[in-house]
């Protein structure tokens, strides 16, 4: 009887353990997420004839990091009952951020600009920003004017100034914000007649959504 009663022990004792140690696994695993706040789109377009593109928007978030989310962010579109489907991946090497805070920027010169500058090779800026700007550049992978896309952050891809991850959310990337080109001059010109061309409107944006229009 009294072995019987020392057998019990030792398998309640075993079994707290392992119990333990799963509610310790489970509560190491839940850690807390910050929701994404979508800004503005700043510009989505693509050219035919290059094969180049690119996506960019601002997030009213405070990230300061990557985070430690292995998976890469995809553009989607979306299905009439409500899933998305993924088109493409983006590496994170396609992937350029400006973190929320202070961040300082070199704007390299041309030789014209160079020479009225007395030389010098680049002008340097500071930013101070409140949203985390982000920018994909698409390599063969096309998006066309009219359609509406969705980009696809993973959780834990960035990390706020308290260190935790984002939860995962689709960003939209609006259809009227969408050009496509097909690198024909004339053909060209003629489409952006009522807008401005990418390249023009890539630089305002980008300098618009430093300074925290």
């Amino acid at each position: 009887m009294k072995k019987r009663t020392v057998l019990i022990t030792a398998i309640f004792l075993v079994l707290s353990i392992v119990c333990a140690f799963a509610v310790s696994a489970v509560d190491s695993a839940i850690e807390p997420t910050v929701p994404v706040e979508k800004g503005r789109t700043y510009y989505a377009y693509y050219n035919t004839k290059s094969g180049k593109g690119a996506i960019s928007f601002c997030l009213d978030n405070k990230f300061k990091s990557f985070g430690k989310s292995t998976d890469n962010i995809s553009v989607c579109t979306k299905n009439p009952d409500g899933t998305y489907g993924v088109l493409y991946t983006v590496e994170k090497s396609a992937v350029d951020v400006l973190f929320a805070g202070t961040t300082d920027l070199k704007i390299q010169t041309g030789e014209n600009i160079s020479s009225l500058l007395g030389g010098l090779s680049g002008i340097g800026i500071t930013a101070d920003m409140e949203k985390t700007n982000v920018a994909l550049t698409l390599s063969g992978q096309s998006i066309e004017k009219g359609n509406e896309y969705y980009v696809y952050i993973p959780a834990y891809y960035f990390l706020d100034e308290s260190g935790n991850g984002n939860a995962g959310a689709y960003i939209s990337i609006e259809k009227e914000k969408i050009n496509s080109y097909t690198g024909d001059l004339l053909s060209d010109l003629q489409n952006a007649a009522d807008d401005v061309y990418d390249l023009a409107i890539r630089g305002y944006e980008t300098v618009a959504g430093l300074i925290g229009r």
